[in-house]
């Protein structure tokens, strides 16, 4: 069971994209009921590569016990300064498709990845940012921030391309996958649903919806959801004393009590500005892999650092 915010409506609008990608899920994913030859033996699991964490939890929710996902980035370790394995590189000759993240900034994918998916080319790729491309006006984060699956309608839109890739990989199984897709994007479209009732008494003006992070990862969260995100780190450093003042002074006027980390990175600046503002410091994960359950885990704590509750620890 996945945990889940309140799913009542709250009568503010969900993302268009959400709402056209679970009407069409039937008819984007080609071949139908019973495209599958009886006759088949039974398929090996659908090897699958992925950059992040969570990337493997949308393809085993869709691909389930026909799929075997093979994490590029382990937990705990870092994209900025992590390289494959050569047991990693050789396991890609073993997948049949690569899920790419696909922002231009994610500099892991750039200089490990690419290169290898060169070698590759019947290794089906699928490109999170690529149903994004048309959006207009074209956002900020699609050139600075590569935390592109912390957006639940850009996962909602990249389920429903992994799905059809799965379709056409094992189309043996492609009942079970089109029925598991359509469950998770009920349940994204739920999640989203939940966000939007969890923070529709925060009042609009962006002091209120503010919120101080160190490493600046939930652009794409705080765009979806009108929130303001306060990055302590500038371009991967660190501020300086003369950076820190204003800021500082930011944090104060918009009354912010929670400053939220991120495993892995230096908090030393963090405890700094929690001391100066009498805040809290709680840790997010971006990169869980249980990216259901962590998405509702974010929205709660946001709704309590927001609230003036100092956050969720839980």
């Amino acid at each position: 069971m996945h945990t889940r915010l309140d799913p009542q409506p709250s009568g503010a609008a969900t993302p268009l994209g959400i709402f056209r990608l679970l009407g069409a899920c039937a008819l984007v994913l080609l071949g139908g009921p019973g495209s599958a030859s009886p006759e088949r033996p039974p398929a090996t699991p659908v090897e699958v590569a992925v950059s992040v964490p969570p990337q493997a939890y949308f393809v085993e929710r869709i691909g389930g016990d026909h799929v075997r996902v093979q994490v590029m980035i382990p937990a705990g370790a870092s994209p900025e300064t992590y390289s494959p394995t050569p047991r990693q590189r050789a396991g890609l000759d073993r997948a049949r498709a690569y899920v790419l993240v696909g922002h231009p900034g994610f500099v892991f994918e750039r200089v490990h990845i690419r290169p290898l998916l060169e070698g590759r080319p019947s290794l089906r790729v699928i490109d999170m940012m690529e149903p994004l491309d048309g959006a207009e006006p074209a956002p900020r984060e699609r050139a600075t921030d590569p935390h592109v699956w912390l957006s639940p309608a850009a996962v909602a839109a990249a389920a429903v391309e992994i799905g059809r890739s799965l379709v056409a990989l094992a189309p043996e199984h492609g009942d079970e996958f089109r029925a598991n897709l359509g469950v998770f994007l009920e349940e994204i479209e739920e999640l989203d649903s939940g966000i939007r009732e969890s923070l529709s008494a925060v009042p609009p003006d962006p002091a209120a919806r503010s919120f101080l992070v160190v490493h600046p990862a939930w652009g794409w969260f705080a765009r979806e959801y009108a929130l303001v995100q306060i990055a302590i780190e500038a371009q991967g450093k660190e501020p300086g004393p003369a950076e820190l003042i204003p800021l500082i002074e930011r944090a104060r006027s918009s009354r912010l009590r929670v400053v939220f980390v991120q495993r892995g990175f230096s908090q030393r600046r963090a405890r700094l500005i929690a001391g100066e503002i009498g805040a809290d410091v709680v840790e997010l994960d971006p990169l869980a892999r249980d990216w259901l359950d962590n998405m509702v885990r974010v929205a709660a704590a946001l709704q309590g650092a927001l609230a003036g509750g100092g956050g969720s620890h839980g």
